[in-house]
């Protein structure tokens, strides 16, 4: 393999680095957002479902307290303690709603932020490994310019000694031919 090869065979070397790097970049940067999305996506069915259902409890509640305050108009004290319990029964809902609300958005924060790491980790390791890749490619056409150097001054020294032995031997011809 000549010099020219070698150098033919490091450009393309460096323009493929050059052009799979963006890409790897991208794409994994893709996944993360995908699985972030898809996690987010999760987390809010179940926030819209458990939403869904502690609505339809409260409807029933308060289905519930309408019901019972009709069915003991005759007894005022009854109603106004049946009542009470129904709304108090309405409140603790809503409550433990909120709540349940609250710790599912936190658990979508902390995944978040545990994918965002994620993702800035896999980002600095990939910039990493790049430059790592760029480094030894540096050093390899480094050492092959090196390489090239010494052996064009070879070259050279083999040229001069040839020159000075064609030289010699032109002498030791014309000794020969004078004597």
């Amino acid at each position: 393999m000549d010099i020219n090869e070698v150098n033919k065979a490091a450009a393309t070397l460096a323009q493929t680095v050059k052009v799979l790097s963006p890409i790897v970049v991208a794409l994994n940067g893709a996944d993360e957002v995908f699985s972030i999305l898809k996690n987010a996506t999760r987390h809010q069915e179940l926030i819209l479902r458990e939403n869904d259902n502690l609505r339809k409890t409260a409807e029933d509640l308060k289905a519930q307290a309408e019901a019972s305050a009709l069915a003991i108009t005759a007894n005022d004290a009854a109603a106004v303690e049946a009542k009470a319990v129904a709304l108090q029964a309405i409140a603790d809902a809503q409550q433990q709603a909120q709540t349940q609300v609250k710790d599912i958005l936190a658990s979508v924060a902390t995944s978040t932020q545990k994918a965002q790491t994620a993702f800035a980790d896999l980002q600095a390791d990939i910039a990493a490994k790049t430059e790592a890749m760029q480094k030894a490619y540096a050093d390899e056409s480094s050492a092959l310019n090196t390489s090239k150097q010494e052996l064009e001054a070879a070259v050279k020294a083999l040229e001069t000694k040839l020159d000075k032995l064609k030289e010699q031997a032109k002498k030791f011809a014309a000794s020969l031919t004078s004597e």
